[in-house]
């Protein structure tokens, strides 16, 4: 579990850089907060993997600035909470190197939210499926 206090004056700093670094910044697929001052993130996530298929599921709570703060929130994200569940397999045999994975995403809206669909189309109370195929060589 990850609790990364916001930072109330300044943009926040993210060092996840090229990839996620679980220790510094709170992480679930298709979280993105970059850019964003004054958030407080909670996060937990659990994997299980058994006979090459690895399940995971997380439960985030992601307290964001008011969605008309520009100068700590300038994307207009309200606060939400996000479940993510992922089914990931990696084939044997002649299709050894791929790996497929089910992911789905639904970030639901939290707290107060102006009665303007700028603050929630394509933000909260969506959901989100991807299959995706990676060949590994």
């Amino acid at each position: 579990m990850s609790i990364i206090p916001g930072l109330p004056r300044t943009a926040a700093c993210s060092c996840r850089g090229n990839g996620d670094e679980s220790l510094c910044t709170p992480f679930a697929q298709r979280e993105r907060n970059e850019g964003l001052g004054g958030v407080h993130a909670f996060t937990i996530n659990a994997e299980k993997e058994k006979n090459g298929w690895q399940y995971a599921a997380g439960l985030g709570y992601y307290d964001l600035p008011d969605v008309q703060n520009t100068r700590l929130n300038k994307y207009g994200l309200p606060s939400y909470t996000q479940v993510n569940l992922s089914v990931k397999h990696r084939f044997a045999k002649m299709l050894e190197g791929l790996e497929g994975t089910l992911l789905f995403v639904h970030k639901f809206a939290a707290g107060k939210i102006p009665e303007n669909p700028k603050y929630l189309f394509n933000k909260v109370d969506m959901t989100l499926v991807n299959l995706v195929f990676d060949y590994h060589f």
